[in-house]
């Protein structure tokens, strides 16, 4: 695999919880930091105020544990589907094109799967440990985090 290849990894989880429920947590962009382990902090960039966390358009800042920063962008939400589509503009990442969906479906009443994807071309680092690296530390730690929020609230 290149330095310029997209890379496309995806994590899915299923949740002992209802589809709406989920959802609550993850609609609002800027609440990641309340159901993602990684990130210490979240808030809409200034600009955004006034605005809610769930307009296309919107731009989050992320403090990861490790003290990096991350911009990103809600390209689209559609909460019927109970689906959004982000990228990353800038932050401390390897990584160039990234382009990140979460979506969930209900496969009962009381379940429901939950599906994140991340593609995005490398930018300095090693494909493989890259990829590696976004499914375990971003996606699976993410969707064990959003599973731990609804069984604590």
């Amino acid at each position: 695999m290149s330095q310029s290849e997209l890379v496309a990894v995806e994590s899915s989880q299923i949740i002992n919880t209802q589809i709406e429920r989920l959802w609550a947590e993850v609609a609002n962009f800027s609440n990641v930091a309340a159901w993602h382990p990684d990130v210490t902090e979240s808030r809409l960039e200034d600009g955004n105020t006034g605005e809610s966390g769930n307009n296309v358009g919107v731009i989050r800042i992320i403090k990861l544990r490790n003290g990096a920063v991350l911009r990103e962008r809600l390209v689209a939400i559609d909460p019927a589907a109970h689906s959004y589509t982000y990228s990353v503009l800038d932050g401390q990442l390897p990584l160039r094109n990234h382009v990140s969906s979460l979506t969930m479906r209900a496969v009962d009443a009381n379940c429901t799967e939950v599906t994140w994807k991340a593609s995005f071309v490398p930018a300095g680092a090693p494909p493989d440990a890259l990829a590696d690296g976004v499914r375990s530390g971003v996606l699976e730690l993410g969707l064990r985090g959003l599973a731990e929020r609804v069984k604590q609230a």
